[in-house]
Parts: C-alpha cells; sequence; structure tokens
C-alpha cells in the first residue's frame, strides 16, 4: 500500500470537510428556495434535508477526528 506524506493526507481531509460544510449548506438553501404546494411535501422535504444535514455533520465530524503523521 502506498503511502502519501502527512501534509498531503490533511489537506485532503480539508478539502472533504469544506465539501461536507459546503453541501450541507447548498442543500438548506435549496430547500429555502423551493416552492410547495402543501404542507406534507414541504415536512416530507425537510425531514429528508434535516437527515442529510446530520449525514454531513457526522461525515465532518468523523474526517475531523483523523490525524496523520
Amino acid at each position: 500500500m502506498g503511502e502519501i506524506p502527512g501534509s498531503t493526507a490533511e489537506q485532503l481531509r480539508n478539502q472533504y470537510v469544506r465539501a461536507y460544510a459546503d453541501t450541507r449548506a447548498k442543500v438548506r438553501m435549496n430547500f429555502e428556495d423551493m416552492d410547495f404546494d402543501n404542507a406534507v411535501q414541504r415536512d416530507e422535504m425537510k425531514s429528508l434535508v434535516e437527515d442529510i444535514e446530520e449525514l454531513c455533520r457526522s461525515c465532518e465530524a468523523a474526517a475531523n477526528g483523523l490525524s496523520f503523521l
């Protein structure tokens, strides 16, 4: 298995962390920009958006927990 320098690994980790944060923000922004015809659709979509946001936060935390030599 190949190895990469710690500084390169940290840069990659930081890119993933930013991607998770950007995705979370974009999902929320897109949801806020949507027009819904009924409250049930809006509530269902809100639940999905919250699940995605939580998944992004979890992945972001996991990535931030990585350390490299």
